[in-house]
């Protein structure tokens, strides 16, 4: 998702998304490494309690951080400045049917979320 968002960003014409997209696969790829290596020094020199402050202190920080992210979805962009660009207004219970049936319509029609429910299997 968060690779998705980064490529709203950008016009697709612009093709410049794709470099923080891949920026941001290497830091997810590489956080639990580094992670780790960062605990076990804060909890060599400071203790480890002080390991669940340094998170908060770094979860504080993002939460400040993404009030400063525009936002990128267009229906809430166009609804925010009255324009609804030609799209019709649902009802709750229309909005309600389409966010059970679309994951059940891509896992029924899609080989590779069909293989990922099957991965997914014993590992929760």
């Amino acid at each position: 998702m968060g690779a998705g968002v980064l490529n709203d960003f950008w016009d697709a014409r612009q093709r410049k998304g794709y470099i923080f997209a891949a920026l941001f696969s290497f830091v997810v790829i590489t956080a639990t490494a580094v992670g780790a290596m960062a605990s076990s020094f804060i909890v060599a020199s400071h203790g480890w309690r002080w390991t669940f402050w340094v998170a908060v202190f770094m979860a504080g920080g993002m939460a400040w951080m993404t009030i400063f992210v525009p936002e990128t979805c267009l229906d809430r962009i166009s609804k925010r400045e009255g324009n609804r660009g030609g799209r019709k207004e649902r009802s709750g219970m229309k909005v309600l049917w389409v966010c059970v049936t679309r994951p059940l319509h891509m896992i029924l029609t899609e080989p590779v979320s069909l293989l990922g429910c099957y991965l997914r299997q014993g590992r929760c």
